[in-house]
């Protein structure tokens, strides 16, 4: 059951975020101008140096219309508060976000379309593919975050701002879909 009351706590801590003039350091950022594609990772700091947003977004307009877009909120601890995920590419998409009280699922919300899973089917056989799809991978409140619920994504990473930054900070790390 939704947890109301956190869950409109969770709300005004990412509008009091949004409000507040956050200093913006760019993690990395690539331009591909044959595929005509960006990649920029960035990450905002209140005036006392907490990280309190990341964003990710890739955009490909090569054919494949490949993108993914991500937030993630964090409180005056460093404790992801809120992530949202929007990601497309040529045959589907998918939009979710995650509200989260001590690395929780406070609640969420989130759906997923792959039209070339569709292909061939009836509206009835595609409603169903939907729901089963959905079942499958809906989350559920009170469990840990673990992975999106529209391409498996690894959300793990995004719990507390520390982890996110050591993982940036790795001169290793690419950051690609499947870890981060």
């Amino acid at each position: 059951m939704i947890d109301t009351v956190k869950r409109a706590q969770l709300e005004q801590i990412v509008n009091e975020i949004n409000t507040i003039q956050l200093k913006c350091d760019t993690v990395s950022f690539e331009l591909d101008e044959d595929s005509i594609a960006y990649r920029f990772k960035g990450i905002y700091f209140d005036k006392r140096g907490q990280l309190r947003k990341y964003l990710r977004k890739e955009i490909t307009r090569d054919g494949t219309h490949s993108s993914i877009i991500m937030f993630a909120y964090y409180n005056e601890n460093g404790e992801l508060v809120y992530i949202f995920l929007d990601t497309s590419f040529n045959c589907g998409d998918g939009k979710e976000f995650y509200y989260i009280y001590k690395g929780n699922i406070v609640d969420f919300t989130g759906n997923v379309n792959c039209d070339c899973c569709e292909d061939g089917l009836t509206q009835e056989e595609i409603n169903l593919y939907r729901q089963e799809n959905a079942n499958r991978l809906r989350p559920v409140i009170g469990n840990p975050l673990k992975k999106s619920m529209n391409w498996e994504l690894n959300l793990t990473n995004f719990i507390h701002a520390e982890m996110l930054l050591e993982i940036l900070q790795s001169e290793s790390y690419y950051g690609y879909e499947e870890e981060f």
